[in-house]
């Protein structure tokens, strides 16, 4: 698999899977996410999603638009560095998102 595979829920959940061929399989999810109170660690987002890592079992709320680099990403999700863009590209494609202009 050369891109991060998506999968559309009926619920609007996303699952994507990526393996770019450095040996490990990447899963994660996202889910819509619409509430505006403050939810502790996971941070404060009005309108984005909620990701989940399927590798290091961490989760966090992503805002629904801007960029979102690898560093970003690994400092929320966690993994190790040789993860990176594979880990940053696949929930870049499951957000939405750019990494850069």
């Amino acid at each position: 698999m050369t891109n991060p595979h998506i999968t559309v829920l009926d619920n609007g959940v996303l699952v994507g899977e990526y393996e770019p061929g450095n040996g490990t399989r990447y899963t994660a999810v996202a889910v819509p996410w619409a509430f505006e109170d403050m939810m502790g660690a996971l941070g404060q987002v009005s309108e984005g999603w909620l990701g989940g890592s399927g590798n290091t079992a961490r989760t966090y709320l992503l805002q629904r638009g801007g960029y979102l680099v690898d560093d970003y990403i690994q400092s929320k999700f966690g993994g190790l560095p040789g993860d990176y863009p594979y880990f940053g590209d696949l929930i870049r494609a499951l957000t939405g998102r750019k990494e850069n202009t």
